[in-house]
């Protein structure tokens, strides 16, 4: 046989193979944990939504960073799987916060898995189990942030014929995105600051997407790098900025106040708020949007949210009734 191969022809492999781009990666193999509660129900299809779009994720890791108590069975990063499961991404381990919506069975039966022993959720709580790890601080490493709402992954287990989102892609590098304040440590970035995931000095850290935001329910959220501090020893230190620089996610170039109203009520939404408002107290930047007839209560752009747009309607009242958003060039790697 080695005779009938023709000299100089046989296929050569160079170990090296170009999948996809890296802006925006399409994950077919990226999948949300089932074990995540639901943030909301979409009103349309009455789907839940386990991670709401503008959030920073990313894996949960089987090695160092694994759910690091409970009996939960099924950790995320293992090449046995057919897929990773995706998480809200914080640079602390954090726990999960279940609420009555996860033991509604109205749209899915028989109900959330509970990361608590891989059983329903049977009564709304907080976990005992941690996502990300305890011991090494190490939290969930971001991978970059969701541009959609992303739905239960187990919309799909439970009808056979029903996957809503077959692929999953995430924002990683190179756009500018503008985001809303919802938080004390967002109010506290500017331009100019190199910018993280959060939770990494919070005593207690959960995610509960459905809560008002604060700094203790600060999951896939974002703070300045500066604002970190670490250890005089030499040592530790070193290890502490180490993690801090695993969880840049990008830089602040702009902060734009949206709206200021001081009447409005202590962190209240601006979507609660806009009703109150008029022209005068929104930036000139979006005025001219209110010029557009539309209904009150849609939420769409126009004289219903006095010219602000959809996607800033959720920045909170910093306490002197101003409402900001961020602008920031996104950066994971």
């Amino acid at each position: 046989m080695s005779l009938r191969i023709p000299r100089g022809f046989a296929r050569r492999h160079p170990a090296y193979q170009e999948i996809m781009e890296g802006v925006r990666p399409t994950l077919k193999w990226l999948k949300p944990a089932d074990f995540l509660p639901i943030a909301s129900v979409e009103a349309r299809q009455e789907d839940p939504i386990v991670i709401p779009a503008g959030t920073f994720v990313g894996i949960v890791q089987r090695t160092g960073d694994a759910i690091a108590s409970g009996t939960y069975a099924l950790t995320g990063y293992n090449p046995g799987y057919a897929t990773y499961k995706m998480v809200p991404a914080a640079s602390q381990a954090y726990k999960l916060e279940y609420t009555t919506r996860d033991t509604d069975t109205t749209f899915y039966t028989p109900g959330v898995i509970n990361i608590d022993g891989g059983a329903v959720v049977a009564a709304a709580g907080t976990s005992v189990s941690y996502v990300g790890s305890i011991a090494t601080g190490g939290g969930v490493k971001p991978m970059g942030i969701v541009y959609n709402d992303i739905y239960a992954s187990w919309l799909g287990a439970g009808y056979t014929n029903y996957d809503r989102q077959p692929n999953i892609g995430l924002l990683m590098r190179d756009q500018i995105i503008q985001v809303p304040c919802l938080n004390t440590n967002e109010w506290d970035i500017q331009p100019g600051d190199l910018v993280m995931v959060d939770g990494w000095d919070a005593a207690t850290l959960k995610w509960d997407p459905g809560a008002t935001p604060s700094t203790v329910n600060a999951v896939g959220r974002l703070r300045k790098w500066t604002a970190g501090t670490v250890s005089t020893n030499t040592t530790e230190a070193f290890v502490q900025l180490r993690r801090f620089q695993e969880h840049i996610v990008g830089r602040c170039i702009r902060k734009v106040l949206v709206a200021s109203y001081s009447s409005a009520s202590a962190n209240a939404s601006l979507a609660s708020t806009v009703g109150s408002i008029n022209s005068s107290h929104v930036n000139f930047e979006f005025r001219p949007g209110g010029r557009v007839q539309t209904v009150p209560g849609l939420g769409l752009q126009g004289s219903g949210t006095q010219g602000i747009p959809g996607h800033l309607l959720a920045a909170r009242n910093d306490g002197n009734g101003k409402f900001w958003a961020l602008e920031i060039a996104v950066s994971t790697y």
